[in-house]
């Protein structure tokens, strides 16, 4: 869930992006879905897991 979580990227808006960030961003999509069928998990799965990292990397931030 943690690698998971690290690729997703922190979330923020689209809009302003330039057409190569978008590519990354799509790539690191991409490679997210390869992830999830490589270890047969669903990301719905990983949420209560993710919800808990996103507090910690919150804290560790601080």
């Amino acid at each position: 869930a943690r690698t998971f979580y690290l690729l997703k990227g922190d979330g923020s808006s689209d809009e302003g992006k330039s057409e190569e960030e978008m590519a990354i961003i799509r790539q690191r999509e991409k490679l997210l879905d390869k992830y999830l069928v490589l270890h047969g998990v669903k990301k719905e799965e990983l949420q209560p897991y993710l919800e808990v990292i996103e507090v910690c990397h919150k804290c560790e931030m601080l």
